[in-house]
């Protein structure tokens, strides 16, 4: 700018510069994950007035809070980094903060978005021994409940189909250390104490057999039904598949055999 001067005043000439500056956004993905895996966060920034990408800048990355990185856009505009999820993360949501601290000529801008944390699976797996049993193991399924230590209280019950070599597997979030128990249609209850669910876990089972009336306990009333049932076959009136005790679809001189060797036995809690 100038002045040219008049008859009271010198001319006189100035300049200064003039700088626009551009406001920007950051788009943040949201993520989700299990506990104890690793994740990608990542963010785009932009111009806001025209939606140009933006490229080599450097942008700071948060999860709940706290600083977890730093990364430049590259030439889509976007950065990432990897983050692994602490073993100790609450399940559910948390909000990931992504800045930028702003430049010649732009200016800053910060967005969010939500990592959500899942809980880890576990494989729970292992045999079944359906004790005094010569019938397919495959036509069986088994009870089975993870409780905690020294509880008859079922955190979770799962009703697993066994396998032609009496396997069995389920899927469980629990972690940490557990009872688990096993109980078949007339086989007794088995407790297996102290298992540690931290990771995959074999938990096998031997269940005693001549529970007819299901009541975890080998008594005088699984003897009337067998009585009730004796002789009887499939299709029979008085047929009862929990009196065939060995599977031979035949309620017989064997199945009473089973249940005096484990006449009086009790099941486990």
């Amino acid at each position: 700018a100038s002045f040219g001067g008049d008859t009271d005043y010198h001319g006189s000439s100035g300049s200064a510069t003039f700088r626009r500056y551009a406001d920007t956004t950051v788009s943040v993905a949201d993520a989700s994950g299990t506990r104890g895996s690793s994740v990608t966060l990542s963010a785009t920034l932009r111009r806001a007035h025209d939606g140009a990408l933006i490229v080599g800048r450097s942008l700071q990355f948060k999860v709940d809070g706290s600083a977890v990185g730093n990364a430049t856009t590259n030439s889509s505009g976007v950065a990432s980094i990897g983050y692994t999820i602490p073993a100790g993360a609450a399940l559910g949501s948390h909000t990931i903060e992504v800045a930028f601290a702003g430049d010649d000529p732009l200016n800053p801008s910060t967005g969010t978005g939500t990592l959500t944390v899942a809980a880890s699976t576990r494989k729970v797996s292992g045999k079944v021994e359906l004790q005094e049993f010569s019938g397919d193991p495959s036509t069986m399924s088994v009870t089975i409940e993870i409780r905690n230590p020294g509880s008859t209280s079922p955190l979770e019950t799962h009703v697993v189909n066994l396998d032609g070599s009496s396997q069995y597997s389920f899927n469980t979030t629990r972690n940490g250390t557990f009872d688990v128990a096993a109980k078949a249609s007339h086989w007794l209850r088995h407790t297996r104490s102290s298992i540690a669910i931290t990771g995959n876990v074999t938990v096998n089972f031997s269940v005693v057999n001549g529970d007819v009336d299901g009541d975890n306990e080998v008594t005088l009333f699984d003897f009337g039904e067998l009585v009730a049932a004796f002789g009887s076959m499939p299709g029979d009136s008085n047929w009862n598949p929990n009196a065939d005790l060995d599977g031979d679809d035949e309620v017989t001189l064997f199945d009473f055999g089973i249940l005096v060797r484990n006449f009086g036995a009790i099941g486990d809690d």
